[in-house]
């Protein structure tokens, strides 16, 4: 009984394998499913070139076949020119056109649902893409490379773009994300390097690792409220953007999220942030105001470095560390005033500050305190240390606080009252801030949703919110930072008639 069911199964399985042959039609190699009278265009094995047509229809041995899909890397590496594919092909395969440098034109067929992983990789002359209704899902790498796509429509229904989707599309200068996207992958635009603005969609929670990465050309980036975290290197690398708004709702932001933004200004961090990554701001070259909020516990490594504008900061008192280099090469700043509470100072934590004359620490014990040797390295010759009375002879008996060349003790000052907060009021066309500690300075950030560069509309229709955001906290001497003043300015038609 075992031997004729074993050969029965196997001749059931000769004729499975009978039913799909394997033939070459017009050029093209395929697989064609007697059973089902399917053909599938298979790997080709041969060199193509110039523009390719696969019809709807073909035939073989009298028997007619229906085209409806390609399989993973059919096209791969291939010299074609154009593709033409009929509309009864419901599947592109991973890998499908990967590598075909020359392709210039193709149309994605209307029953495609997806567009896999590396379907267009490395299409580096492809210029145009429409992606037809009924596809909801762009998979990882799918148009990585294509560095000569300037244009591509996307349909309302696409849920998520893979990571690096569109990885290296260097002259992409705009691109609408439909509403219905809610992932954006890690890298998904990583070195978009013409891409000048975006409006991210309400339903995206996150800007995953390097979404932006090295868009130095970015200037206008919209986040939405739904939006908690940004990820490594989110923004690393671009150059152009001068400010951005960072939604309340974002609890984290990893390791250099900002890192290399030359161009960055200031930038207020939401309250609700609880952890900033190692390199957040390295070589923000034109950072001079950051207001970062309670609940930092650490400054990491590189945390400032090359932030060559930046002339002081106001530590939370809730830092308990700060990291290797973390202000390295911070060379416009001259005073710094290290709290109680932070008892770690990492590897050539100020090395290079070239500016800082004055260093004010508050610690009557510093056998609780770990500060590496070369923390002050390189910094300007004649700096004074200014410690708490009682103290001068432990801060000279130990490095690195006796390689400062003058310390001095002062006084255990009162503790310092913290500066009123400032009102913000708008008359005769002019924006006022006031406040009631005399003497004080205002220190604000204004930012206009409505602010567009290299935008593009569908449909001509914009809408505009006319309204500017303001973010403003004052300073004056022998105060702490005022909590922040918050308002939203709105211009509306003053000539709208109104009834008696």
């Amino acid at each position: 009984m075992k031997k004729n069911l074993s050969l029965a199964v196997f001749l059931v399985c000769t004729v499975c394998l009978s039913a799909q042959d394997v033939a070459t039609i017009g050029g093209v190699k395929y697989y064609l499913d007697s059973a089902n009278s399917h053909a599938t265009v298979m790997v080709q094995t041969s060199a193509l070139s110039g523009d390719i047509v696969i019809a709807e229809k073909v035939s073989y041995n009298k028997k007619e076949y229906t085209v409806t899909k390609l399989e993973g890397g059919a096209f791969s590496g291939q010299k074609i020119a154009a593709v033409s594919l009929p509309n009864s092909i419901t599947s592109l395969g991973e890998n499908c056109f990967n590598g075909c440098d020359q392709l210039t034109s193709i149309n994605i067929p209307t029953g495609i649902t997806s567009l896999e992983d590396n379907c267009f990789n490395g299409c580096a002359s492809l210029t145009s893409m429409t992606i037809p209704q009924g596809v909801t899902s762009l998979g990882n790498n799918c148009f990585s490379g294509c560095s000569s796509l300037s244009g591509i429509t996307i349909p309302d229904g696409v849920a998520s773009f893979g990571e690096y989707c569109f990885s290296g599309c260097s002259v992409l200068t705009n691109i609408t994300i439909p509403t219905s996207v809610s992932s954006l992958g890690k890298y998904c635009f990583d070195r978009c390097s013409r891409l000048a603005s975006i409006t991210i969609p309400d339903g995206v929670t996150s800007l995953e690792d390097g979404c932006f990465f090295s868009c130095s050309n970015l200037t206008s980036v919209a986040i939405p409220h739904s939006v908690t975290s940004l990820g490594y290197s989110c923004f690393d690398g671009c150059s152009s953007l001068t400010g951005i708004i960072i939604p309340d709702g974002v609890t984290s932001m990893e390791d250099g999220c900002f890192s290399r933004c030359s161009h960055l200004e200031s930038i207020s961090i939401p309250g609700s942030v609880t952890y900033l990554g190692e390199s957040f701001f390295n070589s923000c070259t034109s950072l001079t105001s950051v207001i970062i909020p309670e609940g930092i516990s650490s400054f990491g490594d590189y945390f400032f470095y090359k932030c060559s504008s930046l002339t002081g900061i106001t530590i939370p008192k809730s830092v308990t560390s700060l990291g290797s280099n973390c202000f390295g090469k911070c060379t416009s700043m001259t005073s710094f005033d290290v709290p109680e509470g932070v008892t770690s100072l990492g590897s050539e934590c100020f090395s290079g500050c070239t500016d800082l004359t004055k260093v004010e620490c508050h610690w009557k014990k510093i056998d609780g305190v770990t500060a590496e040797n070369d923390i002050f390295d390189g910094v300007f010759s004649e700096a004074k240390l200014y410690v708490p009375t009682g103290t001068i002879a432990i801060y000279q008996a130990k490095a690195p606080w006796n390689k400062i060349k003058y310390i001095e003790e002062t006084s255990t000052p009162e503790e310092p009252k913290q500066c009123a907060i400032p009102t913000i009021t708008y008359n005769d066309k002019k924006l006022n801030f006031s406040s009631t500690t005399t003497g004080a300075k205002y220190h604000y950030i204004i930012t206009d949703e409505d602010i567009k560069s290299e935008a593009c509309s569908e449909d001509g229709n914009v809408s505009l919110t006319a309204a500017y955001s303001i973010t403003v906290y004052a300073s004056a001497e022998g105060y702490t930072n005022s909590k922040n003043a918050t308002a939203t300015l709105y211009f509306i038609n003053a000539n709208h008639y109104c009834p008696e």
